[in-house]
């Protein structure tokens, strides 16, 4: 004997948005990467040199959810 479960149709449609949200998040995280701007090696050094270490005061903080 198998045991089978069955599945309501809420729990389809919960499956369903679940799927649909993640393959959004995921279709957007590359949409941004490719929207991303390239910086070239010594334009990265410059930034380097420019800012060495970061400021240990925080002027401004802001969380957000992604």
């Amino acid at each position: 004997m198998s045991s089978q479960k069955i599945v309501t149709s809420e729990e389809i449609k919960k499956l369903i948005e679940k799927t649909i949200r993640e393959t959004i998040k995921e279709e957007f995280f590359k949409l941004r990467l490719e929207l991303a701007s390239e910086i070239s090696e010594e334009e990265m050094r410059e930034i380097e040199r420019k800012y060495e270490k970061p400021d240990k005061k925080i002027v401004y903080s802001e969380k957000i959810e992604v």
